[in-house]
Order: C-alpha cells, then structure tokens, then sequence
C-alpha cells in the first residue's frame, strides 16, 4: 500500500479520525486536489487537506481526510446549519475526484478510528469496488425533476375532463347546495390531479428509461424543500453514457414542449457522482 498524505499512520490519537469521501481508481492520483503545495484542499475539517490512499494490491483509492470525529456528535449531526456547508465540501471534493476517475462517492459523514479500518474495509469489498468502478466509467448522473403549477393544472383539467364539466353544467343556484356541489368538484378535481400527475410521471419515466444505463426513482419534495411554489410530481435519476447525454437532453426538451400547456416544468441536471447507483457494501470494523 502507498499512500499519498502527511499524516495518515494509525495513532493513539482520539482526536483524529479518517473522514471518507469516496473510492476510486488510481488515475484520480492526478487531480490537482492531491498537490503537494501548501494550498492543497481543505477537507471537511478545515486543518486538515484532502489526501488519498493507494492500494496498490487491489488498484483502488480511498480519498479522504483527517477529522476530529468529536465534531460528529449526533446533535451536530442533526443541526443542518452544522452540516450544511460541510457536505457541500464533500460534494465538491467527489465531484474533483469525477473529473480523472470513475468514483464511487460514500455517504456524508462516513468515519472510520483508523487507516486500517478503512484499508481492511476496501480490501473485504475489492471486488465489489472494482466492478462498480468499471461499471460507472464514463458515465455520470443525472437528476430530472417536473414541477407542475397547480392552478393551471386545476384549470386545465376542469375545462378539459369530462366528468368535472358535467358536474359544474349542473351546478345549483341555490347557495346552500351550491356550496355542498361546489366542494364534490373540488374534490374531483384534486382526485384528477392526482391521478393526472401519476401518469404523467409514469410516462416521463418510460420515455427517458430506455436512454439511459439506470434509473433510479427519487422521493418527491415539499416546496419547502425545494424552494419553488409548484408541486414536484416527478424526481428521478439516471446513470448515463457521457456520450448519450444530449440525446437524453433532447427528450427531455421534447417532453417539456410538449406538456407546456399542462402547467409542467421540467428541471434537468448534472453530470453528478453516481449517487444512487454505487453498490452496498458489506461493513467492516471501523
């Protein structure tokens, strides 16, 4: 084993622990990020640069850096100001790894007490490491999101399906029962919707499947989450060939032309570390 670092050597030190960031090959030893200057990347903890591993034996890098893993309380750990700006220094740091390597990024806040916790962990999975590694090379993640704007959807369908049309042409003039009509549209209306929205993520996911490696189904998020007022009624994503990407990019125009009128917007992004499409390994002793 060879290791690129200034202070990666077991130790007594319960003040120190290694912070994983991701797996990859050894071309990733290239990467500016791993510069011997004085202005090599700070990891998580800002003391510390990011620095790799090499296992030589089995041809797999660990990138990570040193942290004092008392700053991983759970309370921290729950504080998302805390954690905030501390996982976009993960992202970035996967993500500069991606630009000379196929990666395999590791969930925020993976620590292992020491370098032979993670050595022993990498050797027990190798296999599983090395596939997943030539399984992703060159190819990248890609999130689709579709928002619709539920007004115009609500607008849409009223004056386009049937049943709700039929059910206001008999509306009352009578206030009391008025109302009482008035609430069973509404309620056949969210009934629409929903029902509306279902299948337009069913056909989203049927047209972009088929151009990509893998897709992944995501959670969907309240606005609060994703800081927009339109309702997110799909959340996908796909593991694409970087040479398919602009094909996939096109679909997705397609679709978004398509679905302007329904009140639909489409978000498309990346390339990102192939986030929901590494494989789950087997856990060893930190």
């Amino acid at each position: 084993m060879s290791e690129i670092t200034h202070q990666t050597n077991d130790s007594t030190d319960v003040n120190q622990a290694i912070y994983l960031y991701s797996l990859a090959r050894p071309e990733c030893l290239a990467a500016a990020i791993f510069s011997q200057s004085e202005d090599r990347l700070p990891g998580v903890d800002q003391d510390f640069p990011v620095s790799a591993i090499h296992l030589d034996r089995i041809g797999i890098v660990a990138v990570f850096s040193l942290v004092n893993p008392a700053d991983f309380s759970e309370s921290n750990l729950q504080d998302i100001a805390w954690i905030g700006p501390r996982a976009r220094i993960h992202e970035s740091v996967v993500q500069q790894v991606m630009l000379t390597s196929p990666v395999l990024p590791v969930k925020f806040a993976t620590i292992y007490r020491s370098q032979s916790g993670l050595t022993n962990f990498v050797n027990h999975n190798g296999a599983s490491i090395l596939k997943a590694l030539h399984q992703v090379h060159n190819k990248a993640e890609w999130t689709v999101k579709a928002y619709v704007d539920e007004a115009q959807a609500r607008l849409n369908l009223t004056c386009t399906n049937p049943e709700i049309q039929e059910l206001t042409a008999r509306i009352s003039q009578s206030p009391g029962l008025r109302y009482m009509q008035q609430k069973q549209i509404d309620i056949r209306i969210e009934t629409a919707l929903n029902q509306w929205a279902l299948g337009v993520s069913q056909t989203v996911e049927e047209a972009l499947t088929p151009h990509a490696v893998g897709m992944s189904t995501l959670r969907l998020h309240a606005p609060a989450m994703t800081g927009r007022p339109e309702r997110m009624i799909f959340n996908g994503s796909f593991l694409l060939e970087n040479s398919m990407v602009d094909q996939f990019q096109s679909v997705v125009d397609k679709i978004q032309s398509n679905a302007k009128m329904s009140g639909l917007i489409f978000e498309c992004r990346g390339p990102w570390p192939p986030y929901h499409f590494c494989p789950t390994l087997s856990a060893s002793t930190p």
